[in-house]
This record gives structure tokens, C-alpha cells and sequence, in this order.
């Protein structure tokens, strides 16, 4: 079925496409950009490869025609007009190959609605949608994607650990595509806390010694604020301020020029040397030695290699054109992925049955967020603005060619580092220093210039206090930090501790929970009391107490050192220490209790709503701590996690279990199964993982840690969660510093958190140096949150009102619900009882016996039934019945009737109980009685299917006493001569008839319009011999009835 659906599919598009399709490749064979004839190899070979594709573009044929735009505005409008209005008009144009030629042929494209694929143009205009919409390009330019660019900028500066630097950009005219760059740079800059200490975007002027006053002018002011230089203009512009900077001294090593789409070729040599202020081209090549430049990744040496050998074998094919140019190789890739970019975007619009004529319908095919195809230039994927997506690249011109540094995606992020060491101006390879000391620091200038004033004075007064003052205060600090550090008090005697007295006030529900089960789970310590293992209460306080696998603790000068430096930090994001017990077998550290228990446990209780402003607070608490921590002199904490964060009952966050690695040093060691032991390894940076690691821990390791929590704060799950990987084989191939590096995956959801995530991934960085430091980390997170800290009382309170307004939702759902489950009850009930008397059991009265002084009751039961049974499992007759009365019940839904009950085949209703209805009862059972014995006509056994179902009926009209019996299923029963009256003219009855008593047939003479039978004389028991009658129908009665002649005889009756 498939083949014959291609095959339909594909005799479509040639019967729809059968016309031929023209193109019209605009090539600027001369002018300023000149790619020459040289191009015309790869202009054939895609088209030919367009139309010898079987599975491209089927039936259809493109034809094409070469035209010279030749850089010029007014000649490219000319040529596009032209072939419009030509008597063969082309269908759609590939090029022009410059900026200008594009914005004037890409406006008449727009106006004619015709796809216009360049290969070559870079203006920021031509994204405009309202004036270019069907206008794409393949080849990429890094000055092209102007929101991306900064992102990418940024890494440069973090792979080399600047925070300063100047902007120089070039403003050429209305359509100048730097402006907007440099400004984006600019405020991305700030966002990130660089420091941008010279800004200037500039215009050239057309008088040549002007343009050398200014830029001389421009640099030496630079040169004054930042040793970093960003670049950005055209690179002939780039090439005259590197002259200009060589004679200024700024090309010596210290400083450092960063640039766009920098590249030497020909094309540079060519207009070099037209310019009357341009040296040699060998001395212009080592101006530009050491010069960073961002483009993006393009085919390298070796594979434009290729490309200019197989033109030149094109070339041999067509003698007229022979001048092969070293553009015209590099143009090439791109000119032959536009011609399959249209092929491809024409071909998705034929499949989907779309106007080939409508540029803009075949536009919106090229844009895909998956890889189109794969082209001479590689993957080509085009975005809403008509942009190919690439990879960028930072490339050191060292030795004439550009040697790769780091190459990043279109979202910044670092896809692969190489491995080579960069030279910088000059020929050195230290990295310039982007603020050197005393260089731009005021300060240090004006103290230079006031020293001779007050020298003297100085040295006078320093003599006194440099000497005596100095050694008086350092004996003094010296005595009181060697009391201090014999201090005892924050030795604790263990005996002074109580116990296991939590105090849940506080505390959370996971907290509650964990003591609950503690206080089952009690450990014996020294006289053999039961205590909770981690709680306890000193001096009042409630403290958590961290138990050391030892025996004892020899309180060396060393310790009592590390023991000060962790006293001595007091901070709100720091959990403090209260002291140590060192008693055998007690040994262990006591810590402030924080009553909410650890991040790792609030972010695992699904029951706990915490919005992102909550986890936001969490995420600054903690680095704000480490902020601290790092700067102490404790220096790093070593092994932070989710589960060392604890929240106290202020919902403030705290690092906890820091410093002290002495006194923790000699424990047992502690028996734990493989998959806890790697578990904890989750939050180790990869260069602490070996074995043979030294130091064991870092501030560049605390960052990776920091790193995964905020993984966990972002997805509430545990690291790797998503891996079905054992931990052990997590950390082989964290170990292994993949590239991409082996991280927790996020759910997809969240992913439009894309600040806090590109925090996340620079912090767990297989590089150490690229992870950020927690101060930075700090100013970032405040700039994601729009300068303003997380204020997390401010936040309860909207919570708090949010919780309100949740609160009073749920009583309304909840309410609702109610109110469907007893509808639900109520209507079972009122299938067990008459709904009347329901309501009296409902409120609580009491529901006596009542007597009615006429009803009437009807009897059923199946002729044969016995029989049919015998031939059946037990679970087909219940199937059988309840089909039968399923149909039954059905049908007296639409009567004024009770079903009393159904006792095996029988099945008796009665009518003018528990609601009074006149004289009506006869009426209505017997008009029942008519359509249930319809109803039998098309019944059918659903196991035996050939078997007719036969009724016997029986009816009778009196008195009776009504009343509910039984309190355990209680039942509403009927009592009286009627009942058996009822059930003895079912029994005495025929098949297939309605049987009546002769006070029955007296109340439908009085109601009338019944056609009754009269049978005769019948012996009732206990009623001696009466006169009965059939009903056979009534007025206005249309449904067919069952064939007497069908009727079962005597023989089978089953009397009872």
C-alpha cells in the first residue's frame, strides 16, 4: 500500500510541476568583490545534481542563467527587473554576491514575490522581514547574527579571565551593521559585570590625513582605559588601525585586539595596495600576527584544497572561462548549497501541494529548526530570518593563518577546546594583562605626585610607629590569639547534651516524618541511654550533633587552629558551630540545628510547592555562603552537596559540615554499600575523581558542585535521575571529561530558564578555569533576578495569598465532588427503594407499614425456564437474566411503576404504591405488560441464540400493606391476599398471554380502550373456579406482539 502511495504521490508532482522551473544566478564576475568566471563549475554541477536527483523535485527541471551583478546596486536591480519582465521569467534568483547588490535586488524580489538565495551578502538589513521576506543566504558571517555575537564575545573574555576592555566600532552610514553590534556587546558586557572602560563608535572620513588624525587620536585614548581591544569593522578598516597602533607602541605584547571575520586572502593583499597608507604586504602580515578574530566555522585549508581542484577540472570542460580566483574557491561551497537550499524548499512545497510562484510560501519551507540537508559547506539549517544557524569559531592569526582556539554554537556555549597555546602581538605568548597594576588606577598617580610633600613627615612618624607601635600591637594580638586558642569553651562535656527532645513546632513535614522514625531508631551511648542519633539539646538550644567513627581526639596546636578559623565565621548563610565533644565514646561535632533538615530532603517532598523564587533564594543563600566561605580562611568547603545545605524554620539556607578536615581525619572507616559510596561522588568535579588526585578538593571543585545543585534545584530531582545507569558507571564517564561533558539531563519543560542554566553548565565546566568564581557567580545571579536580591518574606506573603486563593478552589472542587458522590449514593439508594421512602430513611424518621386499598401487581416468570437453565453453566444464566432484565427494566422506566424484586425468572411489579395514582394502576401495569411482552419478540439467548424466550403473565388488582423490612440490606415489601392473588394468575396462565383476575378486568372496563379475551372458567387455588380473561392489546397499541402459534404448550409449563 505504501509503494502505491509513493508512487501516486510522485505521479502528482510531475503532472503538478511539469512546467520548467527558471533560475536566475546573479555572480559578480567583476567589480570590487570579483568571484569571476572561475565560479561556473559549481553553478553546473549543482543544478546537475539538482535534476539527476530521483527523489528531488520529481518530474520538475531547473534551468538557469548566469549574470554578471558585479557589486553594483543599480546593475543588480537592472538584471533582476529584466529577467521578470523578460518573455521566459525566471521562477526565482540565487545571489547577488554583495551587501549592496542585495539590498536593492532583495527589495524588487520582495515586491515580485520571488525567492532571492545569496551566497555571499552580510547587511544586518536583509533580515528585515517587512522589506525582505522571501530573502535567505547560506553563507554566514559572525557580524551577521548581532544577538549571538555578544554571548560569544563573552567566552573570549572568560577563557582568558579578562574584566576589562574597550569597544571600537565602525559606523558606516544607515546601513551600518557594526553600530548595533557593538552596542549589543556593550550591554551584554555590563549585564555579565565586565568593565567597559572606553566605547566609541566612530565614522572614517573620506580626506585620508583626517582619517589618520582621528584614528591616531581614537587609539591613543583607548590606550589610556583598556589593555583588551574589541574591533569591529570591515577588515581593511581593521588592517589601518593595526598600522596605527604598530607606531603607537600597542603591538608590543601587552595588549590585545579582538576582531570579526578577520581573514587574509588575496582579496585584502589586492586592496591593500591600492591604499597609499599600507606598507608591504610582508610587514601588514606581521601587524596582524597574534590578532584574535570570531567567524564562523567554514571549510578549513585541506577541504578548500579540494574545492579548487575539482573547479579547475570544471574548468577544462569550458575553455572560454579559465580564471579560476582564490574567491571564487571560497565563494564556491556556498553558491552550490543555495542552489539545493531552493531545490530543497521547492520540493517540500510541491509535496505539500503549495504555490511555487509564492516566494514567501517557498521561503517558509527553507526554515526548518532540524538540519535541512547536508551541502558542500555542511549542515545547512536556516532560521526565521532567512539566517543559516552555524557553529563560530575563535580563531589566532599566527604565521599568515588562523589557528582554532574555541569553537561555541550559535547559543555561546563551548562545543570544543584546542589544544593551542596563542600568540599575542608582538610574538609573545603571555596573555596581555586586561588591567595592570597602577595603570589605570587614579590613585596611585596622585599618591606618586604628593609623595616629596609629606615624605619627610612620614619617615619621622613611621620610625616610631613602624617600629614600636607595630611590635606592641603584635605581641598583644599575638598574646590574646594564643588565649583565645586555649579556650576551652567550645569544648563540650557530652553529659551536658539532652537527648532526643525535637521540637516540632518548627519543623516541616519531612522533618516530622524523619523524627517520628528516629525515635524507633535510638542509638546507646555511654551509660547505655537511648538517644536520636543527630538531635539533642545544649544550654536550651536545639543542636544537631555529627557523630566521628573514632575513639578519641588528641587536640593538637594544628587542630585548635582550624578549630578557631571555623568559631571565628559568623555568617546568616553559614551554619555555626557550637563546639566539639571529645570525649570517648562521644566523640563528635555539634553544629545549630536547622529544623526544616536538608535541600536535599525539601527538594524530594512533592508535597512542599516551591516556585522558582523559593529555589532562586536557595540557589543565592548558598553561593552567597560559599562566597564567604571561600574568602576565609578556611578557603573551601571540599565536599559540598544538596545534603550539607540545611534550611532553617526562616526558610534561610546554610551551609553546613565546612572546615575541620583535622579533627575529622583518622575515623574508621564507615561500611557503606557501592552504590552509596559513588552516589556521593555525584557532586565531585571530574579532576578530583582519580585516585591519585592532589590537592583532593578546590574552590574550582566547589563551583562544579554548586554546579549540581542548582541541577537539583531546577528539576527537583537527584542528579543522573534520568540515566538508568548505575551510579558507578556515572562516574567512569564524569571521570572520562567527555566533550560534550556527562551531565544530569533537565526536563524539557524548564529549558526556557536559559540564564540559570548557562550559569549551570560554565559552572560544571571540565575545565576548571572556566568555572566561574562565587563572587562572580553572586553578580550574575543577582542580574537574573534584575538587580534586586531574593526577599523570601516578600515572597511568603504571595504565597501565602496564592495559598488562599488555592484553598478556596479546593473547597469548591472538593464541594462539587461531594455533591457528585451523593447523586451518585442517592441514586443506588434509590434503586434499592422507592425514592420517597429513602428520603424518610435519609432524615431519620421512621417508616411504619402502610395500607393501600387498590393496586395492581404484576407477575412474570419464563415458560421452560428449567430447562433452559439445565442446558446452561451457572454463569450463562446469570449472563441470560441479566440481559433479559436489563431490558426489562428499560422498558418500565417509562411507567408509572415499582419493580419490587426479581427472584430467579420471576419478576413482579406493582403500580399505584408507594405513590397513590387514582385509578391509573391497571392501567399502567397493563400496558407495561403489553410492551415487555414486545420487548420478548426480539429478544435473544446470547448462547442460544435459535432458543424464542416465552413469558407468562399474570396480573390482579386489590388491596395490600406496604412496608420496609429489615434493618442489614432492608427491603421494601408488599404483603396481602394480592400478592398471592397476582402470583396465582401468573401461574395458572398460557404462554405467550396476559392473564387477568376478574377484579383486574373490572378496573380496565372502567378505564377502557383495552381489548380483552375471555378465557373461561380457570381453578384457582384458594379461589375455587372464577372466570379470567387475556388482555390482547389496546387502543392506539402498535407494537407487534409474539405469534400464538409459537406458543409453548401445556406439556412444558412449569406450574407452580
Amino acid at each position: 500500500m505504501f509503494p502505491l502511495y509513493v508512487t501516486c504521490v510522485q505521479l502528482w508532482l510531475s503532472c503538478a510541476a511539469s512546467k520548467e522551473i527558471r533560475v536566475a544566478v546573479l555572480v559578480p564576475i567583476t567589480g570590487t568583490f570579483q568571484v569571476g568566471d572561475g565560479i561556473r563549475p559549481v553553478i553546473k554541477a549543482a543544478f546537475d545534481d539538482v535534476n539527476n536527483d530521483e527523489n528531488l523535485l520529481v518530474g520538475v527541471n531547473l534551468t538557469y542563467t548566469v549574470q554578471n551583478s558585479a557589486c553594483d546596486p543599480v546593475r543588480a536591480v537592472g538584471i533582476t527587473a529584466d529577467l521578470m519582465q523578460s518573455s521566459a521569467s525566471v521562477d526565482a534568483y540565487i545571489g547577488p554576491g554583495c551587501s549592496i547588490a542585495c539590498l536593492s535586488a532583495g527589495l524588487l524580489a520582495q515586491y515580485w514575490n520571488k525567492p532571492i538565495i545569496s551566497f555571499s551578502c552580510s547587511s544586518l538589513d536583509l533580515q528585515d522581514r517587512d522589506k525582505y521576506s522571501t530573502f535567505a543566504r547560506t553563507q554566514p558571517f559572525s557580524r551577521t547574527y548581532s544577538e549571538s555575537t555578544p554571548l560569544i564575545l563573552y567566552q573570549i573574555m572568560r577563557r582568558f579571565k579578562w574584566r576589562r576592555a574597550a569597544i571600537l566600532a565602525e559606523d558606516d552610514g544607515l546601513t551600518s551593521i557594526w553600530a548595533p553590534i557593538a552596542n549589543n556587546v556593550l550591554n551584554y558586557f555590563k549585564s555579565s559585570n565586565l568593565t567597559i572602560s572606553y566605547y566609541n563608535v566612530y565614522k572614517v572620513m573620506d580626506d585620508l590625513e583626517t582619517q589618520y588624525r582621528d584614528a591616531k587620536k581614537l587609539l591613543e585614548e583607548t590606550q589610556k582605559h583598556a589593555r583588551v581591544i574589541f574591533i569591529l569593522a570591515h577588515r581593511n578598516e581593521v588592517a589601518r588601525l593595526l598600522l596605527i597602533a604598530k607606531e603607537l607602541g600597542m603591538l608590543d605584547g601587552d595588549f590585545a585586539f579582538v576582531t570579526l571575520d578577520f581573514y587574509i586572502s588575496e582579496s585584502l593583499r589586492t586592496y591593500l595596495a591600492k591604499k597609499t597608507w599600507s606598507l608591504s604586504w610582508e610587514k601588514m602580515l606581521e601587524i596582524f600576527e597574534g590578532l584574535i578574530t570570531l567567524s564562523v566555522k567554514k571549510p578549513n585549508g585541506l577541504e578548500l584544497q579540494n574545492i579548487t581542484k575539482w573547479l579547475n577540472r570544471g574548468l577544462q570542460d569550458m575553455p572560454v572561462f579559465q580564471n579560476l580566483t582564490a574567491v571564487a574557491a571560497k565563494t564556491a561551497p556556498y553558491l552550490y548549497d543555495a542552489v539545493l537550499l531552493y531545490a530543497h524548499a521547492l520540493n517540500r512545497t510541491l509535496s505539500q501541494r503549495g504555490n511555487i510562484s509564492n516566494g514567501t510560501t517557498v521561503f517558509k519551507n527553507m526554515v526548518t529548526k532540524t538540519r535541512l540537508f547536508t551541502g558542500m559547506s555542511g549542515p545547512v539549517k536556516i532560521d526565521e530570518k532567512g539566517n543559516r544557524v552555524p557553529h563560530f569559531v575563535f580563531e589566532n592569526i599566527h604565521k599568515s593563518s588562523g589557528s582554532a582556539l574555541l569553537e561555541l554554537d550559535s547559543n555561546g556555549t563551548v562545543i570544543r577546546r584546542f589544544n593551542v597555546r596563542p600568540v599575542w602581538p608582538g610574538g609573545s605568548t603571555k596573555i596581555p594583562d586586561d588591567e595592570p597594576e597602577c595603570v589605570f588606577d587614579d590613585s596611585c598617580k596622585d599618591s606618586d605626585e604628593h609623595m616629596e610633600d609629606w615624605l619627610i613627615v612620614v619617615i619621622v612618624v613611621s620610625s616610631f610607629v613602624v617600629v614600636l607601635v607595630p611590635i606592641s600591637y603584635l605581641f598583644h594580638r599575638r598574646k590574646m590569639y594564643e588565649k583565645d586558642l586555649l579556650n576551652d569553651a567550645w569544648i563540650i562535656d557530652f553529659s551536658q547534651i539532652t537527648l532526643g527532645t525535637v521540637d516540632n513546632r518548627f519543623a516541616s513535614k519531612v522533618i516530622k516524618s524523619l523524627n517520628s522514625r528516629q525515635s524507633v531508631q535510638t542509638e546507646c551511648v555511654g551509660d547505655g541511654k537511648p538517644f536520636l542519633s543527630n538531635v539533642g539539646r545544649y544550654k536550651g538550644e536545639l543542636v544537631a550533633i555529627k557523630r566521628l567513627h573514632m575513639d578519641s581526639v588528641h587536640l593538637t596546636r594544628d587542630i585548635l587552629i582550624e578549630m578557631k578559623k571555623v568559631r571565628d565565621m559568623v555568617h546568616t548563610n553559614l551554619n555555626p558551630y557550637i563546639g566539639v565533644c571529645i570525649a570517648s565514646p562521644n566523640v563528635s561535632i555539634i553544629s545549630h540545628y536547622c529544623y526544616r533538615g536538608s535541600l536535599e530532603e525539601i527538594l524530594a517532598n512533592q508535597n512542599i510547592k516551591l516556585d522558582w523564587f523559593f529555589r532562586a533564594s536557595f540557589a543565592q543563600d548558598i553561593a552567597m555562603g560559599l562566597w564567604v566561605l571561600h574568602a576565609s580562611p578556611v578557603h573551601v568547603h571540599g565536599h559540598l552537596r544538596s545534603s550539607k545545605c540545611l534550611i532553617d524554620s526562616r526558610w534561610v539556607c546554610k551551609v553546613s559540615d565546612y572546615g575541620l578536615g583535622l579533627l575529622k581525619i583518622g575515623q574508621r572507616a564507615h561500611e557503606i554499600s557501592e552504590h552509596a559510596k559513588y552516589r556521593k561522588l555525584f557532586w565531585t568535579a571530574p579532576e578530583h575523581l582519580c585516585e591519585d588526585a592532589i590537592p583532593r578538593c578546590s574552590q574550582a571543585g566547589d563551583t562544579y558542585s554548586y554546579g549540581i545543585i542548582l541541577s537539583e534545584l531546577l528539576s527537583r530531582e537527584e542528579p543522573y535521575s534520568s540515566h538508568c545507569v548505575d551510579p558507578k558507571d556515572i562516574i567512569d564517564q564524569v571521570r572520562k571529561c567527555l566533550v560534550p561533558p556527562f551531565r544530569p539531563d533537565l526536563p524539557s519543560e524548564i529549558r526556557d530558564n536559559e540564564g540559570i542554566i548557562h550559569l549551570m553548565q560554565t559552572c560544571w565546566d571540565n575545565d576548571p578555569s572556566m568555572r566561574p568564581a562565587f563572587s562572580e557567580i553572586k553578580s550574575k545571579l543577582k542580574s537574573l533576578n534584575c538587580g534586586k536580591n531574593a526577599n523570601i518574606v516578600d515572597n511568603m506573603i504571595r504565597m501565602m495569598e496564592d495559598y488562599t486563593n488555592q484553598l478556596e478552589n479546593l473547597v469548591d472542587e472538593r464541594t462539587m465532588q461531594l455533591a457528585e458522590e451523593k447523586a451518585k449514593t442517592d441514586e443506588l439508594l434509590y434503586k434499592m427503594l422507592p425514592k420517597p421512602i429513602a428520603e424518610d430513611l435519609k432524615l431519620g424518621r421512621s417508616v411504619t407499614a402502610e395500607s393501600f386499598s387498590s393496586v395492581t401487581i404484576y407477575f412474570s416468570d419464563i415458560v421452560g425456564f428449567t430447562s433452559i437453565a439445565a442446558q446452561c453453566t451457572p454463569l450463562q444464566v446469570v449472563h441470560f437474566l441479566n440481559d433479559l432484565y436489563t431490558c426489562f427494566d428499560n422498558v418500565i422506566d417509562s411507567h408509572d411503576v415499582y419493580k419490587v424484586e426479581t427472584i430467579g425468572d420471576a419478576y413482579m411489579v406493582v403500580s399505584g404504591l408507594p405513590v397513590r395514582n387514582d385509578n391509573k394502576h391497571a392501567g399502567e401495569i397493563a400496558t407495561m405488560a403489553l410492551n415487555l411482552l414486545s420487548s420478548t419478540r426480539d429478544f435473544t439467548i446470547q448462547h442460544m441464540p435459535n432458543k424464542r424466550l416465552q413469558l407468562r403473565i399474570g396480573i390482579h388488582t386489590g388491596p395490600c400493606v406496604a412496608g420496609v423490612v429489615g434493618l442489614k440490606m432492608p427491603r421494601y415489601c408488599l404483603f396481602g391476599d394480592t400478592v398471592n392473588y397476582a402470583s396465582r394468575m401468573e401461574s395458572s396462565g398460557l404462554a405467550l398471554r396476559i392473564h387477568l383476575s376478574p377484579e383486574c378486568k373490572v378496573a380496565l372496563d372502567q378505564l377502557g380502550g383495552f381489548h380483552l379475551e375471555e378465557r373461561g372458567p380457570v381453578s384457582i387455588k384458594g379461589k375455587g373456579t372464577i372466570t379470567t380473561h387475556f388482555l390482547n392489546g389496546k387502543d392506539g397499541f402498535t407494537k407487534p406482539l409474539p405469534d400464538l402459534c409459537e406458543a409453548a404448550p401445556l406439556t412444558e409449563h412449569e406450574f407452580k
